[in-house]
């Protein structure tokens, strides 16, 4: 028989791989919607998600990767 701890464990690891994809989500809109003033000037917005989506593509793969491979 599992304990409560045993039962719990793989749900809170999907909720933290869940979190942080909101997060890098969030923070990708964030920086191509409402970029500084400098950024704004020399770049479209399609550039600015361009730029912020391949920065974060690791991160979200591995979060991806280990949530779907438990």
């Amino acid at each position: 028989m599992q304990t409560k701890a045993e039962l719990l464990q793989p749900i809170v690891e999907k909720a933290l791989y869940a979190t942080r994809l909101i997060i890098h989500s969030t923070q990708i809109a964030r920086h191509t919607l409402f970029p500084s003033q400098e950024v704004a000037q020399v770049t479209t917005i399609r550039q600015r998600a361009e730029a912020e989506i391949e920065k974060r593509t690791t991160v979200i793969a591995n979060d991806l990767s280990s949530s779907l491979l438990r």
